[in-house]
């Protein structure tokens, strides 16, 4: 790693200090924060659709207005919308919480690219059994490139 402009820091440190600093509270499981949001939500956004659906409805029956059409689209638009704004919250925390996990598993690894793409491989892998068929390299350079190629390098 290459160190940042702002100090010798690399890049991993920095993420490092960055998450660190966050603490405890609110932001230290973002993920769990927006599902339980989610979920608070949903359950708010219908219950006040319910009520303030049925007060349309009985305002329509005692005062024989067309109000309670009114009501009964206001219920039912409320849950809908209630629905698909907690789905859309509960989604973005499920895909907080996949992005932490990718990046904390590659921290573990110490790695912070991805293995070589399998093509890449292949291709590799078939100019190097080419090279031993015409003899231009000898066994032993063939197998230590190959154990390289199998570790990714």
């Amino acid at each position: 790693m290459l160190p940042c402009a702002s100090g010798n820091k690399t890049d991993d440190e920095r993420r490092r200090s960055m998450n660190s600093d966050v603490g405890d509270g609110m932001f230290s499981n973002i993920s769990a924060s927006l599902k339980k949001a989610a979920r608070i939500i949903l359950w708010v956004g219908v219950v006040s659709s319910v009520i303030i659906g049925s007060v349309y409805m009985i305002m329509g029956s005692i005062y024989k207005g067309g109000m309670g059409l009114t009501g009964l689209v206001a219920m039912a638009g409320g849950i809908l919308g209630s629905c698909i704004s907690s789905l859309t919250m509960y989604g973005f925390g499920e895909l907080v919480e996949k992005v932490t996990e990718i990046a904390k598993n590659t921290a573990k690894n110490g790695s912070s690219s991805p293995a070589v793409p399998r093509l890449e491989y292949e291709n590799r892998l078939q100019t190097l059994q080419s090279l031993r068929q015409r003899n231009l390299i000898t066994e032993e350079e063939f197998r230590i490139k190959w154990e390289e190629l199998q570790r990714g390098i």
